[in-house]
């Protein structure tokens, strides 16, 4: 089967539609890196915050870290202490080495 991105985003995006938190962060990271998508952090965000709300621990430590990097907005240190906290509380290890 070859490789096909931007079809991959299209079955995502179905998905996320259906409010899999799985499928909203991972269009999101395609919105943030420009896979199968353009780059589009306004985007980035709202899938990474629909994941984020649903408890999905990639989503909230990606939401953190937009908020760091001031990704599509301005940086804002607590929106993303709170964001990788959540991610570190359910045992992500990338948000608890940043904890």
């Amino acid at each position: 089967i070859e490789k096909n991105q931007t079809q991959g985003f299209e079955y995502y995006q179905q998905s996320a539609e259906q409010c899999f938190p799985r499928a909203q962060f991972n269009c999101g990271y395609m919105h943030h890196y420009g896979r199968g998508t353009p780059v589009d952090y306004t985007l980035a965000l709202t899938y990474y915050q629909r994941a984020a709300d649903a408890g999905y621990p990639l989503g909230q430590y990606n939401l953190g870290y937009m908020y760091h990097h001031g990704c599509g907005i301005p940086a804002n240190f607590e929106q993303m202490h709170k964001y990788y906290k959540m991610s570190a509380d359910q045992g992500y290890p990338r948000a608890l080495y940043i904890m």
